[in-house]
């Protein structure tokens, strides 16, 4: 090629490609997006587990198998899915929680995104069972974001979600992850903590195909703890002042952990992380127990949807609350005059 040629062809290259920004593809971004929502196999667990209860269901079966990674299948008794919606389940941003951005701040659901599912389906093989009363039962299938597949099933009312080979595409996620054990360790606990403060319901867990453990419908909050805790000397407690309530189960300051991660936090049912709350707990035992030592503690506090965010995480692990002094002071209150009430009767 003569330079004359050369240049032209270089003149040319250059006006055809003027943008070096692209729009990703759908599976790209999903891949990104699952990058953020589904970091662990945990975080499928969470999100299907609260998709269940969002679909109003109180009796919930999780399976796993290899920590997760092999297998995690959600069974529900929820009201089911219209057959005209299954396919919309997997497109990224299709919600029936909400309609526009006012609703996130009045929301009465924990999912509402709709990122999850969209997500999850692309990192695995994918399937999703459901039946809405008096419609038939349809199944849909994708694999690792592939081309959804939907076909006539048989099923009872209700929801079964199965995902197999968890990041099976992404072997560069799945060296970061821990061992089996150590992944099973965190569905269990996320387990215990959400059905500590949901006690209403009743949920099921088969790991590696053998029962773990079985939490009944409608326990009292406290008979939930002394399984979970396993631990006699704690004591219920509510209180309630405005638009805040509280349900807790605290220990009695015999009680001592070396480690904080024994207090439970959640808001409105969704278990949550936050520090100033946790500070509210331990501050409340500052007198009663030596520094360094922690108490248990499950706390569920209600609170208006319009005085917090939920959206500021991917996961939705924290929220922003409108008047945080108020709710610190009100938690710590009311877990202080309940220990200043204990006599050493009150938990026997």
């Amino acid at each position: 090629m003569n330079t004359d040629a050369k240049n032209i062809w270089q003149w040319g290259y250059l006006l055809n490609n003027s943008s070096e920004i692209f729009q990703l593809s759908g599976d790209v971004s999903n891949k990104i997006a699952a990058g953020e929502v589904v970091e662990r196999p945990v975080n499928v667990v969470k999100e299907l587990v609260e998709n269940a209860v969002d679909a109003s269901a109180e009796k919930i079966t999780v399976e796993i198998a290899e920590g997760g990674l092999n297998l995690i299948k959600v069974m529900d008794d929820g009201k089911g899915i219209f057959p005209e919606d299954i396919e919309k389940t997997i497109d990224r941003f299709a919600t029936s929680k909400i309609r526009d951005i006012n609703d996130v701040y009045e929301l009465s659901s924990f999912g509402f995104r709709g990122e999850a599912l969209a997500a999850i389906s692309s990192v695995c093989d994918f399937s999703l069972v459901s039946k809405r009363k008096g419609y038939d039962c349809l199944e849909l299938k994708s694999s690792f974001g592939g081309q959804p597949v939907v076909k006539p099933a048989a099923g009872i009312e209700g929801t079964i979600v199965t995902v197999k080979n968890l990041f099976g595409n992404l072997p560069a996620r799945r060296k970061f992850l821990k061992s089996s054990s150590a992944e099973q360790r965190e569905i269990v606990k996320f387990i215990r903590h959400f059905m500590l403060t949901n006690y209403h319901l009743s949920l099921r867990l088969i790991v590696d195909e053998k029962e773990f453990f079985l939490f009944p419908k409608n326990e009292s909050m406290l008979d939930r703890a002394r399984k979970i805790f396993k631990e006699k000397k704690i004591v219920h407690l509510t209180n309630k002042y405005e638009n805040l309530k509280i349900e807790a189960v605290i220990s009695t300051p015999e009680v001592q952990k070396f480690r904080r991660d024994s207090i439970v936090l959640s808001v409105n049912g969704r278990v949550i992380k936050d520090n100033m709350l946790t500070q509210a707990v331990i501050q409340a035992y500052k007198r009663l127990i030596p520094e360094g030592k922690f108490p248990l503690a499950a706390i569920r506090l209600d609170i208006s949807p319009s005085y917090m965010d939920v959206n500021v995480h991917p996961a939705k692990l924290f929220v922003k609350f409108l008047n945080s002094g108020e709710i610190f002071s009100f938690v710590y209150d009311s877990i202080l005059e309940k220990l200043e009430s204990l006599t050493p009767h009150s938990y026997d």
